[in-house]
């Protein structure tokens, strides 16, 4: 019975997957990640169905787990929609809160997505200082509609992914760095339904999912793909009208939101969109991201925790935030906006136009005027050290801590040495610095430094 319904099912789909074949292969040839082990597990997984089913069971579906995985075509605005869609409705009749997990945000970037959900910052701040062009690439429209229809209901949004992306090789690290980023929310949030919107192919049994359940084994773990390809072709053989959805186990289903054609004519769009754009906008992030890396390489730092380890933490979530610095007023105002008082402003503004780069400890973000490689080296070691002192601490405050004026000397004076240190690591041609301009570094009131020592250094 099943091999006559399949027969039916490829006669009956014949003429719609003629009209694909030419896209596909086109697709194929531009991407190589199709041929690797990680998409050949996912494309594997998902074959045989158990029945067909109605739309009103996918919301009793959904409504029956803890944590919901919802498999993202990156490419299709409907896949963004359906997310969206499905977590306002089980907001509003289910008993639960809900809260939302997302691929295109990085974890270490919540604070900008924080400002954002608060209404501080408009659209184009935060897809600027997301760097999402760059870093995502995917379409923004169907993006950010998404997040104003959860924003609108009141649905917590958080970012799951983790530094770097486009490295097969780190695949499997990312999705047990979002397993560890789906616990910490439902250990905060113990009493919501947690939803999580991932790139499909993470979505096969071995991979996300595994590591979601060996992280909380005693949640329930539902999967909810979309607009598989052969599942459609087979749906559609069985029905008259176009199929809503086929259940493949008690825990896994997959809807069917578009057709192949609609799905794939979305991705070449994007890739003739990639192509148009030509990779030529100026982003500073990757330059000090690869100074960071080849410092902690040096230093022998793993930037990614083991996962067997206690309460692990990625290193690579405390990356900094690089924000290319147009003009002055429009770092001053950011600098306002994230509450650092007028004396940290006009030290910040004054390092950042001397040296055209400049970390600012306090709220963890990296300014950049113009790209000089003593400056950036600088830059990279300093937060570097930052990093590693508050790395071991549960909230991860960036502001330093009450201290007495000599603490503070003797902090400086350490903190400078490393600073120097790991940027001449960096930076070989880096020139010393003379006794007198050392001193001025340790402190910027010489008078308050010379009391707390008791001596002064002018005699």
């Amino acid at each position: 019975m099943r091999e006559l319904r399949t027969f039916r099912a490829r006669r009956k789909s014949a003429a719609e997957r003629r009209a694909l074949l030419s896209v596909q292969r086109e697709l194929r040839l531009i991407d190589s990640c199709s041929r690797t082990k990680y998409l050949k597990d996912f494309l594997e997984a998902f074959h045989p169905y158990e029945l067909l089913f109605l739309p009103e069971e996918i919301e009793s579906f959904a409504k029956s787990c803890d944590i919901l995985l919802i498999g993202d075509y990156h490419a299709l605005p409907s896949s963004q929609q359906f997310t969206a869609r499905l977590a306002i409705q089980l907001k509003q009749e289910g008993d639960r809160p809900v809260i939302v997990g997302v691929e295109p945000i990085f974890k270490r970037d919540q604070a900008i997505l924080d400002d954002w959900q608060a209404g501080s910052i408009p659209d184009s701040e935060l897809r600027m200082r997301l760097r999402f062009d760059n870093q995502w690439g995917y379409a923004w429209e169907p993006f950010i509609q998404m997040l104003h229809m959860l924003r609108r209901s009141g649905i917590p949004m958080f970012g799951l992914d983790c530094y770097p992306r486009g490295d097969m090789r780190r695949i499997g690290t990312r999705d047990r760095h979002a397993a560890m980023m789906v616990a910490e929310l439902e250990a905060r949030y113990p009493d919501s339904q947690i939803l999580v919107s991932f790139g499909e192919s993470h979505l096969a049994p071995q991979h996300l999912p595994a590591a979601v359940k060996k992280r909380l084994p005693d949640a329930q773990v539902h999967t909810i793909l979309q607009n598989l390809d052969e599942l459609y072709w087979r749906a559609a053989g069985e029905s008259v009208q176009p199929p809503e959805g086929v259940r493949l186990s008690d825990d896994v289903i997959c809807v069917f939101n578009t057709t192949p054609w609609e799905k794939y004519q979305c991705y070449r769009a994007c890739v003739e969109h990639w192509r148009s754009e030509g990779g030529n906008k100026a982003d500073y992030a990757p330059v000090f991201y690869d100074l960071i890396d080849a410092l902690l390489e040096f230093l022998r730092i793993e930037r990614y925790a083991d996962v067997d380890e206690f309460e692990p933490r990625y290193f690579v979530d405390l990356y900094p935030e690089v924000y290319g610095a147009k003009s002055v007023g429009t770092v001053r105002r950011l600098l306002e906006r994230k509450k650092l008082n007028p004396q940290q402003v006009r030290a910040t503004l004054y390092n950042l136009i001397e040296n055209g780069s400049y970390y600012v400890p306090e709220r963890n973000m990296l300014l950049c005027f113009s790209l000089r490689l003593q400056s950036a080296a600088e830059c990279a070691a300093s937060f570097v050290h930052h990093a590693c002192r508050r790395l071991n601490e549960a909230e991860l405050p960036w502001e330093e801590s009450e201290e007495s004026r000599e603490e503070g000397f003797y902090r400086k004076v350490v903190e400078y040495g490393l600073v120097d240190f790991g940027s001449r690591v960096l930076c070989s041609v880096r020139p010393l610095r003379e006794e007198q301009e050392l001193f001025g570094a340790y402190s910027a009131e010489r008078e308050e430094v010379e009391e707390a020592m008791g001596f002064s250094y002018r005699e």
